[in-house]
Formats: structure tokens, sequence, C-alpha cells
């Protein structure tokens, strides 16, 4: 339950910072380099809570800053909308405030107990320190944070997690400083503040595969094939193979996937064979020449690559297919609208390394299926089989020259009459 209100005068000032929904954990990870092991794909939404044990200051201090301060990585896009200040037992509602447009209020018992700006990809938050105060006694209700994140393209992958960092500045003592009530300063470096930092790592991976003929040496690499990755089965990428004939997924949570061919490649037939592939941070492999993998996306579906939609578009910002599962087709209507792959930059890998310890190579996080998919050419007949092919030839032709036999036999009986 939220926002216990008594606040022991021998604790100190920290704050905590959870995950609360939106990751899954991935198992691969060591607990020497993160005992959460938190993973999520592109397109997810993370929920996150701060948890703030509150400083207590004496009535007569000047210096009572509670001031909070959020920062994400490139590749966390913050949904500032989603900002929520919660106390139990007690409504708080947010206006806009009077003297600047950008500062969102929350207000609490008709008093503002916080202030909020956004900023670059994060937020300022700045509590009004005295309307948090209870009774005389000096007892404070103790507020959490929540707000939402999206995992976009620029995330990293691999050992490199993505981060989401909230530190926690207040007054070291409290009869001097400066008293930060307005979200728009900055209270980094003050010597007269103290600091508590915690932060949440999520980490994204990419899956590879190589397109090839048939021929059992030397096969030949074939651009233009077309494949959908699945998971429980949902469609979650699209994507092209390329010259070299590779392929490589945008950002994926660890777990197993399915690789299946949609469309061959000019002049072959389509494998429709299902080839399982699991993205983990355990065992990884670098793809040394390669580009980004991102996508244009499109709400009309005319205008994208092959049709298939592929996620949905809230605010021109992609989320996953499932993200809007449990909500209403009515509310879904209203809000969100189905995401087409418009235009897609399909890396240029050409040379792959298995790395079995991703922690010796940085670029590791690219997990590549462990066999080429071959295809037939269209003129070629199929191998499997191929004796029982060739008896069902030789058998087919002996019925049609026995058929032969008696009908020309037949003509020679009816001219003899």
């Amino acid at each position: 339950m939220y926002g216990a209100t008594a606040v022991a005068k021998s604790t100190s000032p920290d704050i905590r910072k959870e995950i609360t929904g939106g990751t899954e954990e991935d198992t691969t990870i060591p607990d020497t380099v993160d005992k959460e092991k938190r993973t999520a794909s592109v397109g997810d939404k993370i929920d996150f809570a701060l948890t703030p044990t509150v400083p207590r200051y004496p009535v007569e201090a000047i210096n009572k800053t509670f001031f909070i301060a959020d920062t994400m990585d490139t590749g966390l896009t913050f949904d500032y909308s989603t900002l929520t200040v919660a106390i139990s037992d007690k409504e708080i509602t947010t206006r806009t405030a009077t003297d600047d447009n950008k500062v969102t209020e929350f207000v609490m018992d008709n008093r503002v107990i916080a202030k909020s700006v956004e900023t670059t990809n994060g937020f300022k938050l700045a509590f009004q320190y005295e309307n948090l105060v209870i009774d005389e006694k000096g007892e404070v209700y103790v507020p959490t944070i929540s707000y939402s994140a999206i995992v976009n393209q620029d995330a990293t992958f691999g050992k490199v997690p993505n981060t989401n960092d909230v530190v926690l500045y207040y007054a070291n003592q409290s009869n001097q400083g400066h008293e930060y009530k307005n979200p728009n300063e900055d209270p980094q470096g003050d010597k007269d503040l103290s600091e508590k930092r915690d932060e949440k790592k999520v980490y994204t991976y990419r899956l590879a595969f190589l397109k090839t003929d048939d021929a059992t040496e030397n096969p030949k690499p074939l651009a233009g094939a077309i494949f959908g990755i699945y998971k429980d089965g949902n469609l979650v990428d699209v994507v092209t193979t390329n010259d070299k004939g590779f392929a490589e997924s945008t950002l994926v949570k660890a777990g197993t996937y399915i690789v299946k061919e949609l469309a061959a490649p000019d002049g072959y037939t389509l494998n429709t064979r299902e080839y399982p592939i699991t993205a983990t941070w355990a065992t990884a492999t670098t793809v040394v020449t390669g580009e980004a993998t991102k996508c244009t996306y499109t709400s009309v579906a005319s205008e994208s690559l092959d049709g298939v939609q592929v996620g949905w578009l809230k605010n021109n910002q992609f989320y996953a297919m499932d993200e809007f599962t449990n909500e209403s087709p009515e509310v879904v209507k209203k809000t969100v609208v189905p995401a087409y792959v418009k235009q897609k930059e399909t890396s240029r890998s050409e040379n792959v390394t298995v790395v079995t310890n991703p922690e010796a190579d940085a670029n590791a996080g690219v997990s590549m299926l462990d066999v080429n998919i071959p295809n037939t050419k269209l003129t070629s007949l199929p191998s499997t089989g191929g004796m029982g092919t060739m008896i069902f030839t030789v058998a087919g032709c002996l019925i049609m020259i026995v058929a032969a036999g008696f009908y020309f036999s037949g003509r020679k009986k009816t001219a003899a009459k």
C-alpha cells in the first residue's frame, strides 16, 4: 500500500526504484552482472515506481529540499503523461501552473505537494515539503512516484544494458543553503545537498540468420527472401535478407523465437520449415560487419512493404503487438492505430563469430541461427526421396508403354476384321 505516513528520525533519506511491469526475467544473465536480469523488446512499455525515504526537517529549517531527478538512456523513451504521484488514501489531482505552463502541479487537500517539469528524456520533481507535513510532530506523507517508458530502436543490446537513473537531492545542513522548490532549477553539484541514487537496467538482443540455396558445397547467399519472426505465436518482426544473404531482427527480449519464410527469392521455392532460435545473454554471436536495423512505421497498409501489421502506433510512438491486449476494442480504436513497416534498413552483415562469453566482446548480443536456411530452385526436382521419385517415374513409364501396346493391338484386330 502506498504512502506510509511516519518516518523515524534516525532513518536516512534514500530512494528505491522498481520495475513494476513490462519486462521479463533473463535467467542467463549472471548474478555478478545483474541480480534483477530484466529483458524487453522494442515497443514494450516498461512501468517504473520510485519510493523515497523522505528527509525529516525541523520546523525552523531554512533548507527543506526534497527534489527528485530521473533520466533515461536514449534507448528508452520517457512518457511524461504517465507521471503520477500517489499517497495512501489520498486523492491527488494535477493541473498546469498558472505562472509557467510547462510546470505540472500535484494537488492534495487543496495544497500543492509537488511540481514537475519534463526534461530531455526524463523529469524533475520538486516537492513542497511544508505541504507534506501531517501534524506538529513533524510526521510527513511518503509519496510513491510512477511512470512509464517505451523501448525504442536506439536501445543498446547484448551485454550493454539500457539504464534508468534516479537521484534524490536533500539538504545535508538544513540551516543553510538554498531550498529547491522550483523544478526548473538544477540542484546538481550544490555542496549544501546530499544525493542518493538508484538505477534499473533492461537488456535487449538481436536475432540473425543466413539464407542460401540448397547446394551442399559452397551454398550461394540469397537476397530478397522475406521472413516473419514469431514469439508465442505472435508476429514480432518482418525482415528481408540483404545481398549477402543475411537478415537481422529488430531488438527482442530474451527467449525462443520462430523464424518462418513468408516469401522466397525470385526463382526459388518457399521453404515451409520453421526454425527455432533463442535470444540469450549467455551465448551470443558477434556480427563483425553490419548496421543497426531500424524501421520507419506507417499506419497506412498500402504504404507498407508487405501489408503485415507488426505492432501499434500511439502518438507516433511504436508499441509492440501485445501492448494493448488488455484494452477493450473501443479504447484501442480511439487511442492507437495499426503499425506497418514502411521502410527498413537491413544490416550489411558479412562475417560472424560465435562468442560463448559476451563479457569478452563488447559487440556481442546478436544470436545467430546455427544452420543456414536453404531454398530450392523452381526448376530443380526435390532431392528428398530421390529413389522413390525414380521408382514412381519408371513405373509410370511402364504403365504408359503397356497401355500403348494394348491400344495398337486393338487397332490391328479391328483392321483385320
